[in-house]
């Protein structure tokens, strides 16, 4: 099997890890990142000037704390509400609410044109996924 994985998913997965009675290692790792028989991942591009998501030729005009949310977790991978909060709001501490909001409003956007990714809140990360 292969994965694809950010730095910090491989050091996350290490501290995650844990050996069994039979000495097997478990390692917990997002199935949104296993590549055998998976379709590619689409390639967003991501226009700061004018805050538009781009993807397979359509596009998506989203807020600026959407668009930063979405464009550092394209490029970083599964990120703590911490850093979603330093990024995003500008180090500037909002509620878990708020974030998950963000990334539900971020989804109808991303939806409604036709983008197939998908911001997910849980556990106190942020992660992307693609549909």
């Amino acid at each position: 099997m292969q994965f694809l994985l950010s730095d910090s998913d491989v050091t996350r997965a290490i501290h995650a890890a844990h050996r069994r009675a039979d000495g097997m290692l478990i390692v917990d790792l997002p199935a949104s990142r296993l590549l055998d028989g998976a379709e590619p991942r689409p390639a967003l591009t991501f226009d700061p000037e004018t805050r538009v998501v781009h993807c397979n030729g359509v596009s998506a005009r989203l807020s600026p704390t959407q668009f930063t949310l979405l464009q550092h977790v394209y490029t970083h991978g599964r990120t703590a509400f911490e850093t979603a909060q330093d990024v995003a709001w500008q180090r500037r501490k909002v509620s878990d609410g708020a974030i998950r909001a963000a990334c539900s409003k971020t989804n109808a956007q991303l939806s409604a044109a036709h983008i197939p990714a998908e911001l997910s809140a849980y556990r106190a990360h942020v992660t992307l996924e693609f549909v």
